[in-house]
């Protein structure tokens, strides 16, 4: 779970909702195998993040989260 507070939307006057911000990822190669790194809290994740900045690429990226 995210350390992020979930989203306060304003739909009404009379009441606001939380939305969660959530991700979903399904990554399987031509062998049927899928990739898993261990992450800082010792979980089992998909390899993925956010790109460091403007001039950051995809390609540098991914390359720099294998």
């Amino acid at each position: 779970m995210s350390d992020r507070p979930p989203c306060l939307v304003e739909r009404d006057s009379a009441y606001v909702e939380y939305q969660l911000l959530i991700s979903v990822k399904l990554v399987v190669d031509h062998h049927g195998r899928v990739p898993l790194l261990k992450n800082e809290h010792g979980e089992w994740e998909l390899p993925g993040g956010r790109a460091g900045g403007r001039r950051d690429t995809r390609g540098r990226g991914a390359s720099r989260d294998r």
